[in-house]
């Protein structure tokens, strides 16, 4: 009777030990499309056999295309990638992860919409993904922690196990609001027939009506190929929009702004302002500026659709800046500055211009809190022998008479 009593307490222990999922009202078949395994393979395995048949059809249509036997398909590839591209910028990135400003449903669908096109799994596996990225930005619960080198960063977590602290995260982590969200319930319980709408026919149908003579295969490898280089752009913002840049927001982290991700990715390249203030819709402090995805979002904004964005104010900007930015210290302490003691030199005071105080020149010296680039000499005559000080022409005369107008220095005679 005791053992039965212990094995039973070691059993409801147990249950208590397990992860529990926070998202309870889930199906069984909503869950399975979390992506945790798809059609029953480890997330890497199935990576590969994704990207290595999307990568062959791109290749394959780009050998065709460069051979001239199927026709130039770039401006409707690059609709349909643009497209796709604002379902991840303002869909999965801005609105459901981030919740940086509040959509009507007729725009949550669209958005759905726009994001299936792109092919980046469902939102619910994108932004739960996302969310531990910046919880746990370069740590091993990091999905691609670029502490880790940039082809990790790029591409390599797809193709590489998980890591264990990675995966405890996300049978722990809370995405009740996705998972209480009837589009993105939706979505995850249609995910592949709309894949098959969306990534076969209506590629065949729009590509077949204005070039017929175009086969099944090269319309699909043309949509691959549009997928595969949208897919890479969206890579670069964890990869190359954490090594190569500046970081003007905050100096700790290793996101950084680059201009070039920024164009690519419509306005997702000014990651360290985005890392610092990710609840800003925007995602940049300079609005349009190489931000397409901004503009989108003020447009459906006056159209009625969107509202509630949330941005942050210049004053926490700046504040923001001046305490963690990477120029913060730039500029020299009062202590740093250290006066040079000048050689005694004859002086000329030119009769043109009057003499400046040295004194003066020390606080305009203290509070510029810029060296000089000249000795301060406290020695003053009016007589030089040198014929450069006397010739008002000369070009010492002019540069001379020229500092002392912008109060940089006193009237010495720079003679060798």
């Amino acid at each position: 009777m005791g053992e039965s009593q212990s094995e039973k307490v070691e059993e409801i222990k147990g249950e208590q030990e397990k992860p529990k999922l926070k998202s309870n009202s889930q199906s069984p078949e909503e869950f399975f499309l979390t992506f945790d395994k798809p059609f029953g393979m480890e997330g890497h395995i199935f990576n590969m056999l994704l990207y290595g048949t999307t990568h062959s059809l791109a290749l394959y249509y780009l050998i065709l295309n460069f051979l001239g036997i199927v026709p130039n398909t770039f401006v409707p590839e690059f609709i349909y990638g643009y497209l796709g591209g604002l379902g991840i910028t303002v869909g999965c990135h801005r609105y459901w992860t981030h919740r940086a400003f509040k959509a009507k449903l007729p725009l949550q669908i669209f958005l759905m919409i726009l994001q299936t096109i792109s092919l980046q799994l469902p939102i619910r596996k994108w932004c739960l993904d996302h969310r531990i990225h910046h919880k746990y930005t370069d740590t091993d619960s990091d999905p691609h922690n670029s502490e880790k080198g940039f082809w990790y960063s790029h591409v390599g977590w797809k193709f590489l196990p998980k890591h264990p602290e990675f995966r405890r995260r996300l049978q722990s982590f809370d995405v009740s609001d996705l998972d209480n969200d009837p589009v993105v319930r939706f979505q995850n319980r249609w995910f592949w027939p709309l894949q098959f709408f969306f990534q076969v026919l209506v590629p065949v149908y729009v590509l077949q009506s204005f070039w017929p003579e175009m086969t099944v295969l090269q319309c699909i490898g043309a949509n691959m190929r549009r997928y595969v280089v949208s897919l890479h752009i969206t890579f670069c913002v964890n990869s190359v929009a954490h090594m190569w840049g500046d970081k003007p927001y905050d100096r700790t982290v290793t996101s950084v702004e680059n201009f070039w991700v920024s164009l690519l990715a419509i306005g997702e390249g000014w990651h360290n302002f985005h890392h610092t203030f990710p609840w800003d819709y925007k995602t940049s402090e300079f609005g349009w500026k190489l931000n397409i995805s901004t503009v989108f979002i003020d447009f459906c904004a006056w159209l009625g659709l969107a509202y509630d964005r949330k941005t942050a104010s210049n004053h926490v900007v700046e504040a923001r800046m001046k305490r963690t930015g990477q120029k913060a210290d730039s500029v020299p302490k009062e202590s740093n500055i250290v006066a040079v003691a000048p050689t005694p030199d004859p002086v000329l005071i030119s009769p043109q211009i009057p003499p400046v105080p040295v004194k003066d020149i020390e606080g305009v010296r203290n509070r510029s809190k810029i060296p000089l680039p000249f000795p301060l000499s406290p020695v003053a005559s009016s007589t030089c022998s040198k014929p450069c000080c006397n010739d008002p022409a000369s070009w010492s005369m002019r540069l001379k008479q020229s500092l002392i107008r912008k109060r940089a220095i006193t009237t010495t005679c720079y003679r060798e």
